[in-house]
């Protein structure tokens, strides 16, 4: 467990997952066995195409969604006894310290990975914009959250 000494917010972790032995090969895994955990940001490093990673990301997000949407995914009031209900909260942005460490980190990640993108997509006016956008994103956080439930 742990706990904030300055807002006294918690958490117990009661369950664990088996991820697998790190030294085992990753083509030696047999379905329903789960990998070792990822190291984040060094998915240039652990994989040897990234971009296949995160195209299977995305595509299985999406069929999830599909499912979801479809009522194949499960039975909604049943669903919604694991996720809560975002749409009766309003989220503040994050404080200026996390949101300066995540849009850091996040910079960082984007510059090591452009040579994933066509040649001139990751640009400093780009990068520039995209942070201008991000800071009003977090600063107007709850008003937006407000007005994707209304």
């Amino acid at each position: 467990g742990d706990i904030s000494n300055k807002t006294t917010n918690f958490i117990l972790i009661t369950e664990l997952i088996p991820y697998g032995d790190k030294t085992k090969p990753l083509e030696e895994f047999r379905p329903f066995e789960v990998e070792p955990a990822y190291r984040k940001f060094f998915d240039d490093e652990q994989f040897a195409n990234p971009l296949e990673y995160y195209r299977l990301m995305l595509k299985s997000n999406a069929v999830m969604a599909g499912m979801y949407r479809s009522g194949r995914l499960g039975d909604k009031d049943s669903l919604a006894k694991s996720f809560p209900d975002e749409t009766k909260y309003f989220f503040p942005g994050l404080s200026e310290p996390e949101f300066k460490t995540k849009l850091k980190m996040s910079e960082e990640f984007l510059c090591s990975m452009a040579h994933f993108f066509p040649p001139g997509t990751i640009t400093d006016a780009r990068l520039t914009e995209w942070k201008r956008v991000l800071n009003i994103a977090n600063a107007y956080k709850a008003e937006i959250s407000y007005m994707t439930m209304i």
